[in-house]
């Protein structure tokens, strides 16, 4: 039955707009905030992102790809802006088209995170469940990190005719 006939057997139409389905974001001022903190936090791992490049134990790849996760969901405009900017556009361009990461990036990613996840693992959680599932996570994470394909950068040091030559 359409509304008009559910209105005439008394049939109340439980959602006061129909096009919107149940799957569509919730408008207003929750979505609003939502966006909100979420550009924010995108703008903040930018901002490490951007501390990544310069300080070496940083991996800037990480937090560029949490902020782009961010703006996808909050804003268009600075996920465009992200992917295109000159000086880091290029680390979200490579891993989103399959290039993979640096070793650099991957080694800092995978000491960080162990260091992180250890210490949590040992010094903050007592629960041997959880230390089982920090456990599973870390592992996890770690193959998939180093599966990655490796990007070889022209400014690595590394001699790929040399090394076929052998």
């Amino acid at each position: 039955m359409d509304q008009e006939q559910n209105s005439r057997v008394g049939i109340k139409n439980k959602n006061p707009n129909p096009s919107r389905t149940a799957g569509d974001p919730i408008p207003g001022p929750i979505q609003k905030l939502n966006q909100l903190v979420l550009a924010v936090l995108g703008i903040f791992f930018v901002g490490i992102g951007i501390l990544g490049i310069i300080l070496p134990l940083l991996p800037a790849t990480v937090f560029f790809l949490l902020a782009a996760a961010c703006f996808s969901r909050s804003s268009q405009k600075l996920y465009h802006w992200l992917h295109h900017n000159r000086w880091f556009g290029n680390y979200l361009r490579n891993y989103r088209q399959g290039n993979g990461l640096p070793i650099r990036t991957k080694i800092t990613i995978l000491i960080l995170f162990w260091a992180t996840i250890g210490y949590s693992g040992i010094w903050i959680t007592k629960s041997l469940l959880v230390r089982i599932i920090l456990a599973i996570i870390t592992i996890g994470v770690t193959v998939y990190i180093v599966l990655l394909p490796t990007l070889i950068q022209p400014d690595s040091g590394i001699d790929l005719q040399s090394e076929q030559s052998d």
